[in-house]
C-alpha cells in the first residue's frame, strides 16, 4: 500500500518536484557515491564575525527560504514529494585549527571541504545546507558552505550567500537578532513560494512541449560528444575545470556581430559550442544540452523566488555546405526563441521519445550571468570582511561548458570529469573553442565548413615536429593523440 503523507503542525507546505529534480533525485540514488549536484564554496571570514553570528545569520537565512527547510520524501510513495518544515536548523560545525602549522593548513583545510563533499546528502534526513567554520591561525578565518543542487540553482546560491553575509554584517555592527528576524516576518508576508512556480509547472500542456521536441529532434541519427583520445590516471578527484577567455577586441567584434545579426553574446557562445562539436563528431549536425533559467514563467515576483528554476533542454545546431556563420546565428536565435515555450519540459521525457535514450545528451552548455562577485545589494561592508575563495559545482555530465562574460571578455569554463579526460585534452578543446570565437569574429560572412579550428599551437607542432622527415611518428595515431604527447613533454 502506498504512503501518504499527512501534514502536521511540524510542516509548513508540501508539493511535487519539478522535472529536474526528479532527475537529480534519480541520479543521487542510483550512484550514492557520485558527488554530482554538491556545490560549495569556501570564504576566508575577518575574525570579527564569530561562530554565534554565523548561527544567527543562518537562523535568519533559514526562516527567510524554504528551500532552507524542504526535505525529499520518496520512501514507500508512487511519486516522490518536497516538504517544507515550519522550523529547519542548518548544520553547522566549528573546527578549531588555530595550533596547527601554516604548512599543515592549506591541506587540512582541503582535506575538510573534500570530506564534507564525499559524505553527500540523505535528502530526506539531512539539512541539504551544511556550513563549517574553521578557526585558523591566520589574520582570517575559514567558511566552508557545502549544498545540494536539488534545492538550489547558482543564482539563489549567490543570492542566499549575499544575503547571508548581509546578515553577519548587521549581527556585527549591532543590530539584534530580534529585529532583524522581525523584519525577516514582514518580508515573508510579501513573499512568494517556490511551491506557485512548481504549480505552474503541472499545469503546462506536456503533450504540445512533447510534440515540439520530438519535432525538432526529428531525423537525429547521431551521437554527439568528444571522445577522449588517452585514457588519464585514475584520480579520486570527480571533477576539475579549466578557464579560457576571449580577448576584448575580438569579443567587442563578437558583440557587434550579435548586434548586426539581432541575436546575443549568449547565443554565440552557444553556436560555437555547436560548431566546436561539429568539428569533433565530423558531422554536420549535431545536439548538447542547454541549461536555462526557467525564470520566463508568468509567475508574480518569480525574480526574487529561491529555488531550483533551471532545466536542460536540447539544442540542435545543423549546417550543410553553404550555411555562413551569420545563416547559423539567426537560426540559433529564432529556435532558441521559440524553444522558451517548451523549456519546461523534462529532459527525462524528451530523451526517452528519441532513439538515443539517454545518451541522447553527452555534453551540457550553459550561460552564466550570475557572480559571487557580486554583492547584489548587500552592505558595503561585506567584502572587507567576508572574501569567496572558490566556488565547486558538479554535474553527471563528463564535460560541461559554461560561457561568461567578465571585464569586458567573453569567457568558458570548462568542468570535466578527470577520469575520462587528461588535462591537456581539455586545454586543447578550451583553445578551439576560443579559437572558433576567434574565427566568428573575423569571418561572420563565412560558410562554417571552411573555418579553420586548428590553433596556433597544433599548427606548430603539425609543421615543424609532424613535418620533421627524419622523425618518424606512428601510423596508428591520430594528430589529437601525438599532440598530447608533445604537449607533455
Amino acid at each position: 500500500m502506498e504512503k501518504k503523507i499527512t501534514a502536521n503542525n511540524k510542516i509548513e507546505n508540501i508539493y511535487s518536484l519539478t522535472p529536474l529534480q526528479e532527475g537529480m533525485l534519480f541520479h543521487s540514488l542510483y550512484d550514492l557515491q557520485s558527488s554530482s549536484y554538491v556545490l560549495q564554496n569556501v570564504s576566508k571570514v575577518d575574525k570579527k564575525i564569530t561562530f554565534s553570528i554565523i548561527e544567527d545569520a543562518l537562523k535568519l537565512l533559514s526562516k527567510k527560504y524554504q528551500v532552507l527547510r524542504t526535505l525529499f520524501f520518496y520512501d514507500k510513495i508512487e511519486v516522490p514529494q518536497q516538504i517544507v518544515l515550519k522550523e529547519r536548523k542548518i548544520e553547522t560545525e566549528i573546527i578549531d585549527l588555530s595550533d596547527i602549522s601554516i604548512d599543515k593548513l592549506n591541506y587540512e583545510e582541503k582535506e575538510i571541504a573534500q570530506n564534507d563533499i564525499k559524505r553527500g546528502f540523505d535528502l530526506q534526513k539531512d539539512s541539504l545546507l551544511r556550513v563549517k567554520y574553521i578557526i585558523t591561525p591566520e589574520n582570517k578565518n575559514r567558511l566552508i558552505w557545502t549544498i545540494h543542487h536539488i534545492i538550489i540553482d547558482g543564482w539563489c546560491f549567490s543570492k542566499l550567500y549575499s544575503e547571508f553575509s548581509s546578515y553577519c554584517v548587521r549581527l556585527l555592527n549591532g543590530e539584534s537578532f530580534l529585529d532583524i528576524s522581525a523584519q525577516v516576518e514582514n518580508e515573508l508576508k510579501q513573499q512568494y513560494s517556490y511551491s506557485d512556480y512548481v504549480k505552474w509547472l503541472i499545469k503546462q500542456d506536456k503533450e504540445k512541449a512533447i510534440d515540439y521536441w520530438i519535432s525538432e529532434l526529428e531525423g537525429y541519427e547521431n551521437n554527439t560528444e568528444i571522445k577522449p583520445t588517452i585514457k588519464p590516471e585514475s584520480t579520486e578527484e570527480q571533477v576539475k575545470e579549466k578557464i579560457g577567455l576571449v580577448s576584448s577586441d575580438t569579443t567587442n567584434k563578437l558583440k557587434s556581430i550579435s548586434e548586426k545579426n539581432d541575436t546575443t553574446i549568449n547565443v554565440i557562445a552557444e553556436t560555437a559550442v555547436g560548431i566546436l562539436l561539429q568539428k569533433y563528431s565530423g558531422s554536420k549536425d549535431v545536439v548538447f544540452g542547454k541549461v536555462v533559467s526557467g525564470r520566463n514563467a508568468p509567475i508574480k515576483g518569480i525574480e526574487d523566488i529561491v529555488g531550483l528554476f533551471v532545466n536542460t533542454i536540447p539544442v540542435r545546431v545543423t549546417v550543410d555546405e553553404k550555411t555562413t556563420v551569420s545563416d547559423l546565428l539567426k537560426t540559433q536565435q529564432e529556435k532558441g526563441a521559440e524553444s522558451t515555450n517548451y523549456d519546461y519540459c523534462s529532459l527525462a521525457e524528451i530523451q526517452s521519445k528519441t532513439p538515443q535514450g539517454s545518451n541522447l545528451i553527452k555534453v551540457i552548455y550553459v550561460f552564466e550571468n550570475y557572480s559571487f562577485d557580486d554583492n547584489n545589494g548587500s552592505i558595503d561592508d561585506t567584502d572587507s570582511l567576508m572574501e569567496v575563495e572558490s566556488v565547486r559545482e558538479q554535474t553527471n555530465y563528463d564535460l560541461s561548458v559554461s560561457g561568461f562574460e567578465t571585464d569586458g571578455k567573453l569567457g568558458f569554463k570548462l568542468m570535466y570529469n578527470p577520469n575520462i579526460y587528461c588535462e591537456n585534452e581539455v586545454q586543447i578543446i578550451l583553445d578551439r573553442l576560443i579559437k572558433i570565437c576567434e574565427e566568428i569574429a573575423e569571418k561572420p560572412g563565412a560558410e562554417v565548413s571552411e573555418l579553420d579550428t586548428v590553433t596556433s599551437s597544433e599548427r606548430s607542432l603539425i609543421l615543424n615536429d609532424f613535418n620533421a622527415t627524419e622523425t618518424e611518428y606512428p601510423r596508428e595515431k591520430t594528430v589529437a593523440e601525438l599532440f598530447e604527447e608533445q604537449v607533455k613533454k
